[in-house]
């Protein structure tokens, strides 16, 4: 059975010189970060752990923390915090054997030796409280004139002058030991409320930070420093959540090409194009398409240069989203890793929290594979009105990291149709039109059909008038 969904895309991304689509028959499938609702991917994690899951995440914080101070060091003005999260999936083991392992090795000992670490470690290790994103954050945020003091001390041995505020920081350690006991002392108190007073930790700090960069105007040359002494705790959590699930890609369909807000916001103020794309119902869905990666690699299913049938998944809408326990669901990590670093104890024992990970019973691995799925096809109800339907790039195989193999090849024999916008330019549909005309010769097709968007005063909407005289006639010797 064959069904139909459409595709918005502006002209600029069609036709423009830098992207081609069209000519190209390409999909580009983009970062959830760069689609529109922020809770893309939202993922409702909490941290609860041992003293030894508690202890190693603060030694990968000074991993993290050492890496991205010596980028700092050694970039200055051109430093940029992207540069940086790939550091999150390393552990120790990933140090080369080099001075610096001596260096994270005498950093992560005074860190952890310091009270409010042990503290930290001590009171949360109990495993009866729980953290969410922003407690997390005001903890670390805590810890981090610690942590920092750490590493650049540890640092100096090697005779690199890092930063000009260590006393300022050392001034700040002093208070670390007085804020941990006392938020942990609250958490413990209000239980399921702790999570709102996390809340207000962050908005008090956010609240300081602006009104000192409004008072202080940094230099080009110091924005990595302060990033080091600001921002780094909450983009390392943000980061750690890359640590639950593989990344993930998405190209957005819908099922509907005639809703004036998509041709508003998709459309680019309805001066694109809306693409009509066949697709085939399968045992898996009730929508799928083959696409094609052009890439080198061959024998590995979906990254060789065949057809492979993707399915769609249709967006629900909802503002219920599954809880997950980060320690308990660190999917996207190697067993050596896992085994040698974030569940291994002090005593050379495991912990007994990545049991189910580590053995991968299969309750576990279902649980974890349908919240990885509930995360990329859950929006929340105010997108309702889109009708979304989606294709998902995701492999453990391969980053994907760059924006090209990010592009998938469609079959023109997939593309039913195009659909132009109220307001897309006459030498637009021009252009569109040499295009499919040379495609439709060279594949000997004469069944690609025109349309054009357009208000109804009957229907008080858009409708879709198909444009018959519009035709592709194959050449008399084809």
């Amino acid at each position: 059975m064959t069904n139909h969904l459409y595709r918005f895309r502006s002209t600029q991304m069609l036709l423009g010189e830098k992207y081609q689509e069209l000519e190209r028959q390409e999909i580009y499938f983009c970062p959830p970060d760069k689609l529109n609702d922020p809770l893309e991917g939202f993922k409702d994690v909490f941290w609860r752990g041992d003293r030894a899951l508690w202890s190693n995440l603060l030694s990968h914080y000074m991993l993290c923390l050492l890496e991205t101070t010596g980028l700092v060091g050694m970039l200055g003005p051109e430093f940029k915090q992207d540069l940086c999260t790939h550091f999150v999936h390393q552990t120790p083991a990933d140090i080369p054997d080099a001075p610096i392992r001596g260096v994270y090795e005498k950093a992560v000992k005074k860190f952890l030796r310091h009270r409010a670490a042990r503290d930290f470690v001590e009171e949360l290790g109990k495993g009866t409280q729980a953290l969410r994103k922003d407690e997390l954050v005001y903890f670390l945020r805590v810890l981090h004139p610690i942590a920092m003091v750490a590493v650049i001390t540890s640092l100096r041995h090697l005779k690199i002058e890092l930063v000009r505020n260590l006393w300022e920081l050392l001034k700040m350690t002093r208070k670390a030991g007085a804020q941990i006991k006392q938020a942990i002392q609250f958490q413990g108190q209000v239980g399921d409320a702790s999570c709102a007073l996390g809340t207000v930790h962050i908005n008090t700090m956010v609240q300081l930070d602006l009104i000192h960069a409004v008072n202080n105007e940094i230099p080009t040359e110091l924005k990595g420093w302060m990033f080091l002494n600001r921002d780094f705790a909450e983009f390392y959590v943000k980061n750690l959540e890359r640590l639950i699930f593989p990344d993930w890609y998405a190209a957005c369909f819908v099922a509907d090409p005639t809703n004036s807000s998509m041709w508003g916001v998709y459309g680019n103020g309805h001066s694109g194009i809306c693409l009509k794309f066949k697709t085939r119902e399968s045992e898996e869905a009730s929508h799928s398409l083959p696409l094609r990666r052009p890439t080198d690699l061959r024998g590995i299913e979906g990254l060789s240069n065949h057809d492979y049938r993707r399915c769609f998944d249709r967006i629900q809408y909802t503002a219920e989203f599954p809880e997950i326990d980060f320690f308990r669901s660190l999917g996207s990590l190697s067993i050596p890793k896992l085994s040698g670093f974030w569940y291994a104890a002090p005593d050379g024992g495991l912990s007994d929290i990545g049991a189910d990970i580590l053995s991968e019973k299969p309750e576990w691995r279902e649980s974890y594979w349908n919240n990885f799925h509930v995360g990329f096809n859950t929006k929340s109800p105010e997108w309702a009105h889109e009708e979304e339907y989606r294709l998902i790039l995701t492999s453990s195989l391969t980053s994907f990291d760059s924006i090209d193999e990010r592009k998938l090849k469609y079959n023109f024999s997939d593309l039913s149709g195009l659909i132009f916008g109220m307001n897309t330019s006459f030498e637009d549909k021009l252009h569109v039109m040499r295009i499919i005309e040379g495609k439709c010769v060279a594949e000997n097709r004469d069944d690609f059909e025109f349309f054009q968007a357009h208000y109804s005063h009957q229907k008080r909407k858009i409708e879709i008038l198909p444009l018959r005289l519009l035709k592709i006639k194959q050449p008399a010797n084809a």
